[in-house]
């Protein structure tokens, strides 16, 4: 499942306005700690699934008090909207300082935070969308924190 396109600097820049952390990272080590979500309480009914929680080393961001490393969460599964996040990969990432969804106010990534992303964002790991991508957001805020 791919992310929303970004086909222009404009889009580019609503991506970014939309994410409280944009940055490339790549992917150190994962684990993945399992989930349990309450479907219908009235009913019973819960789902389990996996979350993929990967270190990533920061390589350059654009938004977002970032460290050296962070970590970042997905679900596992790509029927979830699990990002791809494997051991080695480059990644740019749009993410959010939490799990939720919606347009409800977020708050701003602060360093130490778990930054959430899926496959429904722009996050990608195709080499030629990380370079095209990060050409259309325009100069990075830094390299490395």
């Amino acid at each position: 499942m791919l992310g929303p396109p970004i086909v222009s600097a404009a889009s580019a820049a609503s991506a970014r306005d939309e994410a409280t952390a944009v940055f490339v990272g790549v992917v150190q080590r994962i684990e993945f700690v399992p989930v349990r979500n309450v479907i219908d309480s009235a009913k019973g009914l819960v789902m389990r699934s996996t979350d993929a929680v990967a270190t990533l080393r920061v390589v350059r961001s654009w938004k977002g008090a970032l460290d050296r490393t962070v970590v970042v969460r997905s679900a596992s599964e790509p029927t979830m909207c699990g990002a791809s996040l494997e051991e080695g990969r480059t990644l740019l990432v749009f993410g959010q300082a939490s799990g939720g969804v919606g347009r409800a106010p977020v708050s701003p990534v602060q360093r130490g935070d778990t930054i959430f992303t899926s496959s429904c964002s722009p996050t990608t790991d195709s080499r030629t969308e990380v370079r095209r991508i990060g050409a259309l957001l325009g100069r990075p805020q830094g390299r490395t924190p």
